[in-house]
């Protein structure tokens, strides 16, 4: 009992430390007038390192599934102002002669401050949601049958596709550029295996759940975890790092998660390594913009940082075009995106009318890249998405998404079954890309790497109901 009162203990302070940072913010928000974007970066670091470590102290462990979306979500949305807060010399986005047209000065105090206190918004949501996570262990009486048939199923039937099109793009990006990928006859040729890039969506979460089911075989758990580190560098080179630092977090938290007793040299060694996959990831990055000429702005590592976090701190812009066209060129929806984001699953048979077609596609994020008349996607964000509807009461909209990934990244119950454990995990790395995306993709993730595995061990069951089960 100790441990649950200990953690519970901790947890009543840290919601104490949430609410005055929040009330201070606030405070400083709309009580007062500080229009200094360096301030703001440096107050919103130090904030962040407090929500951090007290949330590390509430769980007795330094990084957890929600931890780790916790720092996508601040180095996504904040990650410039950490950077500009320090004094650190670099191409800001709101400096840039193209992108920073689209934010006026008084339109940046609101980027900056409505991020922040969407990041407290998020921490608050994470800490009263959260208690202390119980630790995975996989035992000779758990029945892993069902999972396994479905894991595998999924396994055989995702490797193909997913080998032939990381090949494929692994290829054209060596020869021809990352922008290759995207457009022209090779954007066209991509584009024609549709079919196999559905199907390898399946990929890493069987991966990730044949791991989970093979603790107690490290022989085997060795081969599953080759092929990721292999999809992990596939995705660096084909630029989707943050898609490949999801899945190196994901596998680095399961380990963790496997010890019996992590030490803390251990630990150090992990976030070095972290550290030197981010410097890595820059250079990869580097090399295909200089087309293999000079990459001196990678040649240390913690210019490879600072370039990672700076690069990855760009998903701020789509958030600065909405503050600077709203509610002039585009009124705030007030939560229709939201609502569009569940329409989209439903099939096109279900709307004779066409009126759900007509509000989901009235609040599609490619509104961003027709306004600014980008030649390219400029993506979207959770913060961007949530002012969009709601201006500045989106960061209530914030904590309760935030709400809703706790619930899922958190394992809380005394005994963690084998299909919880794999649902932490798949979504800890499907969600690390989140805050740069908007809310239709935390249901697409729900539904492709939670329900269809739910669906199909019951299917299994099913099948199975008058036969005896044997492992």
């Amino acid at each position: 009992m100790m441990p649950k009162i200990h953690t519970t203990k901790y947890r009543v302070v840290g919601v104490y430390i949430n609410l005055v940072l929040l009330a201070l913010s606030l405070f400083m928000t709309f009580g007062m007038r500080i229009d200094s974007l360096r301030f703001w970066g440096a107050y919103g670091l130090f904030v962040s390192v407090v929500l951090f470590v007290t949330y590390a102290v509430i769980n007795q462990k330094i990084f957890t599934a929600f931890s780790l979306f916790f720092i996508s979500f601040c180095v996504f949305q904040f990650g410039q102002f950490y950077l500009y807060g320090l004094g650190v010399k670099y191409d800001y986005v709101f400096e840039h002669p193209f992108y920073s047209k689209f934010a006026l000065e008084k339109h940046m105090w609101i980027v900056v401050k409505f991020t922040l206190l969407s990041i407290q918004a998020l921490m608050l949501a994470g800490v009263l949601v959260g208690v202390k996570e119980r630790q995975f262990v996989l035992t000779e009486q758990t029945n892993t049958y069902h999972l396994k048939r479905i894991g595998k199923l999924l396994f055989w039937i995702s490797m193909p596709a997913s080998m032939i099109m990381t090949a494929v793009q692994v290829l054209f990006a060596v020869r021809y550029g990352y922008e290759a990928l995207r457009t022209g006859s090779t954007g066209a040729i991509l584009g024609s295996l549709g079919i196999f890039n559905r199907l390898s969506i399946f990929y890493t979460p069987s991966l990730i759940l044949l791991w989970i089911l093979n603790t107690n075989k490290k022989k085997t758990q060795i081969i599953y975890e080759l092929l990721m580190i292999v999809h992990i560098l596939a995705y660096l080179v084909i630029g989707q790092r943050t898609i490949g630092l999801g899945l190196a977090g994901t596998l680095m938290l399961m380990k963790m998660n496997n010890a019996k007793k992590m030490k803390f040299s251990t630990i150090l060694i992990i976030i070095f390594l972290g550290v030197g996959l981010m410097g890595l990831s820059n250079y990869l990055a580097n090399a295909r913009l200089a087309g293999g000429g000079d990459v001196g702005g990678s040649r240390s590592i913690l210019s490879g940082v600072i370039n990672f976090i700076g690069s990855c701190g760009w998903s701020c812009f789509p958030l600065m075009v909405v503050v600077g066209a709203s509610p002039e060129s585009m009124p705030f929806t007030n939560g229709l995106s939201y609502l569009a984001s569940i329409m989209g699953f439903f099939p096109s048979f279900a709307d004779p009318s066409g009126l759900l077609r007509t509000i989901t596609d009235s609040v599609n994020e490619g509104w961003l890249t027709t306004y600014t008349k980008a030649t390219f996607g400029i993506g979207y964000s959770l913060t961007a998405e949530a002012y969009h509807n709601f201006a500045w009461y989106g960061v209530i909209a914030i904590f309760f998404i935030g709400v809703i990934v706790a619930l899922i990244l958190n394992c809380t119950k005394e005994k963690l079954s084998p299909f919880r454990y794999y649902v932490q995990m798949s979504m800890t790395y499907a969600l690390f890309t989140l805050p740069r995306r908007g809310i239709y993709d935390l249901f697409n993730y729900l539904f492709y790497f939670v329900f269809v595995f739910w669906l199909l061990r019951k299917i299994s069951i099913a099948i199975d109901a008058k036969k005896p089960v044997t492992e």
